[in-house]
Parts: structure tokens; sequence; C-alpha cells
């Protein structure tokens, strides 16, 4: 998958949850979790040496490859639990307000990365080490548009 359709794809998510009101953020909170998630949607693919992040850090990006390939560890379960409390300690040292915000683009941002990763045929290794890749099939993305678009509606006239 591209950087536009992983923008894409992030953007549609977070508006998604934003409708859903499942976040209760003002709208300088919502907007800073969606250029934080919209930044971080790129962050899983450092681990390929031509992707647009993996490109800026050679060095990094590698050296993640070498040693674990792509689309293993860095859209893993475990990396996502490693970027949650990495990101947390680094964020909540200091009390300014939009931590939370940032915090969530942060974990969104990878998360939508991942499920976007999953719907291409090669999938993700989400279990890794495990070498199982986990993938959608089109009509699995059919059925969640059609969820998605009939929470709306029903959302709209409450």
């Amino acid at each position: 998958m591209n950087i536009k359709d992983h923008i894409i794809f992030n953007t549609i998510s977070i508006f998604v949850l934003k409708n859903f009101k499942i976040l209760k953020f003002s709208i300088i909170e919502w907007n800073i979790l969606l250029i934080t998630s919209i930044i971080f949607s790129f962050f899983p693919d450092i681990d390929h040496p031509i992707s647009s992040i993996g490109n800026k850090l050679k060095f990094i990006s590698t050296f993640i490859n070498k040693f674990f390939g792509h689309r293993k560890i860095t859209h893993s379960i475990l990396f996502l639990i490693i970027i949650y409390f990495l990101s947390k300690y680094i964020l909540y040292k200091n009390n300014f307000y939009l931590n939370k915000s940032i915090h969530y683009g942060i974990i969104l941002g990878c998360i939508n990365h991942m499920l976007a990763d999953m719907l291409t045929k090669h999938g993700i290794c989400l279990l890794w080490p495990i070498k199982f890749k986990f993938k959608f099939n089109k009509f699995f993305l059919f059925i969640i548009i059609i969820l998605i678009f009939l929470l709306y509606t029903y959302n709209l006239h409450q």
C-alpha cells in the first residue's frame, strides 16, 4: 500500500471515530489527533528502506529490514505495545493538555497502517514472531463499509 492510501484510510477511520463520538475531544484535540495519526500512519513502514519514512531514516530502516524483514515486527501487536508504552512515557512526563490526543494519534496511526496493510494480498504478521499472516478479503471490507454506513445513518437520526 502506498503513502496516499495510508493517509486516506487513516483519515476516514479518524472521522468515523469522531462522528460516532467514541472519544470526547475538543476540536483542537481532534485536529491534533488527526495530524499525529497521519504522521504515524507511515511509521510501521520504517522496516522498508524504500518507503517514505524508511528512505529518510535509511540506517534504522536497513537495520530493521535486515534483521526482521518487511511487515514483521513493525506490523505486530508487540510493536504496538512498545510504541504505546514508549510514547506514553515520553508524553506524560509533562502535563501538557494535548498529550492524550497526541498519544491516541500515535497509536491510532500505527493501528490504521496495520489495518490498511491487512487489506493487501500480502497481509501482515500481527502475532510476530509467529509467521501466520493476517489479511482481510474484499467481501469483509464490503461488509465493514456497509456497517459503517448503516451506523452513520442511524447516528444521524439520534
